[in-house]
């Protein structure tokens, strides 16, 4: 699948994921039907999915090409747990500067996620939708504008869209540093196989500490509620500094694990030479057209939808 045809393909996965879950939510409302919370993300996720493999199909492209998750050495599999951990950094400074102006989009429906079992919540959060996410922006997408020549650009565009595709600056935030760092884990490996385990051990650990915080962490909780808007606010303030510079650290250190990465899987060389890639050019001099009217469009719509939300 060249660039052209997957920015159709983000443009549709837009699309089909707003008009199936809004009809969804239109019908719930209707019929006075209570849909869980496993229901509504299941069909979130395959109305992003769907179009992605009807697309893959219709292009003729192989599976393995779109679906890189080639085997990786145990050894490879073992330090992705460490990877994560210094990638964090990144998402507590986004949260941190995004919850100046909106709310954290994940605490506001913990209630939703606590009132459903821990094994189906791991299962459909922690699980289902990173591998989902994963084959469809580290996969198709990803792979699809490395076809250009243009990795660096490829990298970039696909965690922007990582992070659109969420609808809200909260999550779009974090998750367009962290669609960043799982597509630098996805060349250093050459495989999507260590971003499916990060994006699932992320997940996960969130469930799991929404659970904790609600058993065993109820005096955490409620020390919390004790604090006004305006100390919030100044405490957010107050850690956006330390945790810029963590996170800076922490990232550089995780560059250079994935390249240590990269030797495990004979990438090494390759991972070392990504900025000196030069993309091809066509006979008018010219590179490889990245960036499409439907790409636009696609995106356009996901900012419009963050603004209405950042003000409703």
């Amino acid at each position: 699948m060249n660039a052209k045809r997957a920015n159709w393909l983000f443009l549709c996965m837009i699309l089909c994921n707003l008009v199936i879950t809004t009809g969804v939510q239109i019908i719930c409302q209707v019929f006075w039907i209570d849909m869980s919370l496993a229901t509504t993300n299941f069909i979130a996720e395959m109305s992003m999915f769907v179009p992605a493999l009807i697309f893959i199909l219709c292009t003729g492209d192989r599976f393995i090409d779109m679906f890189p998750i080639r085997k990786i050495r145990l050894q490879t599999a073992l330090l992705v747990p460490v990877y994560l951990i210094l990638i964090m950094p990144l998402c507590f400074f986004a949260n941190s500067v995004t919850m100046l102006f909106v709310e954290n989009t994940v605490a506001s429906i913990s209630g939703e996620i606590l009132s459903m079992s821990l094994p189906l919540m791991v299962g459909s959060i922690g699980i289902f939708a990173p591998i989902v996410e994963e084959l469809c922006y580290r996969g198709i997408l990803f792979h699809s504008y490395k076809r250009t020549g243009r990795v660096v650009a490829a990298i970039v565009l696909s965690a922007i869209l990582f992070g659109l595709m969420h609808m809200n600056l909260n999550q779009a935030a974090y998750a367009f540093l962290l669609g960043l760092m799982f597509a630098v884990l996805v060349e250093a490996t050459g495989s999507i196989l260590p971003s499916m385990i990060a994006h699932m051990l992320l997940n996960s650990s969130q469930v799991l500490m929404m659970y904790w915080e609600s058993n065993g962490g109820a005096d955490l909780l409620e020390e919390a509620a004790n604090y006004s808007a305006e100390e919030v606010q100044q405490s957010l303030l107050a850690s956006i500094g330390p945790l810029a510079v963590i996170a800076l650290i922490g990232a550089g250190i995780a560059i250079c694990l994935a390249y240590y990465m990269s030797k495990l899987e004979n990438r090494s060389e390759y991972f070392a030479n990504i900025l000196k890639i030069k993309p091809p050019v066509n006979e008018r001099g010219k590179k490889m057209r990245i960036v499409t009217v439907p790409l636009i469009f696609g995106m356009g719509i996901c900012v419009a939808l963050i603004v209405v939300l950042m003000f409703a």
